[in-house]
């Protein structure tokens, strides 16, 4: 606490034109927090409760969190389940589908995926390929009625849906995952699981490779 002060230190502070403010709630009680300049060479923020002259500064961390609170606390997460919990998975893609079993999945370091159609062999391809889906996260969520594609400026390309996995456990859903393709000036991916319920914009880097 920097105690009260004068109109003149006020607006050293840059507290008599707020720019930035915080509501907060807690315990029945309301209280808005103004937010001035940066402290020299520090980063911390001086700021005040609406109506007083006492003034304080805040460090300059639990600002960042709480101005940056719509990126660290949006579910990045598609699924809620690992895919160690997952032992088959039905792929299509093109007009073709393909149902692979994921064999050995709770031995550690044996796990490996494998075709229906062909359980005895292994391929590594799978494996590999599951690893990049497993990293892709929600990059940026659209509204629920905001369609892939709409929130871009230049739109040369229609909406092409590139894959939909289903995975399951002993024979019932665990969950699905849709992805589709939107052309601009370049491609833009998209998501929807059973945990969004809105679609996702997903790095083009990781989808890329999917």
């Amino acid at each position: 606490s920097l105690g009260a002060v004068s109109e003149e230190q006020a607006e050293s502070f840059v507290l008599d034109e707020i720019e930035t403010r915080l509501e907060l709630e807690c315990g029945g009680q309301k209280h808005t927090v103004e937010l001035g300049a940066g402290t020299y060479g520090g980063g911390d923020r001086y700021a005040r409760i609406e109506g007083q002259q006492r003034v304080f500064l805040v460090p300059a961390a639990v600002v960042k969190d709480l101005l940056s609170a719509g990126f660290k606390f949006m579910r990045k997460e598609l699924h809620d389940f690992a895919l160690g919990e997952v032992d088959e998975a039905r792929v299509r893609a093109r007009n073709t589908e393909r149902k692979l079993l994921h064999r050995d999945r709770k031995v550690p370091g044996a796990a490996i995926w494998v075709e229906a159609s062909a359980p005895d062999r292994r391929n590594q391809l799978f494996d590999n390929w599951f690893q990049q889906v497993a990293k892709l996260e929600a990059y940026r969520y659209l509204e629920v009625d905001e369609q892939p594609g709409s929130d871009l400026e230049q739109l040369s390309g229609e909406v092409e849906e590139l894959l939909t996995i289903e995975y399951l456990q002993a024979g019932k859903p665990l969950g699905e995952m849709n992805m589709v393709r939107v052309t601009a000036d370049q491609p833009y991916y998209y998501a929807r699981t059973e945990k969004t319920h809105t679609w996702v914009e997903v790095a083009r880097s990781v989808a890329g490779q999917v």
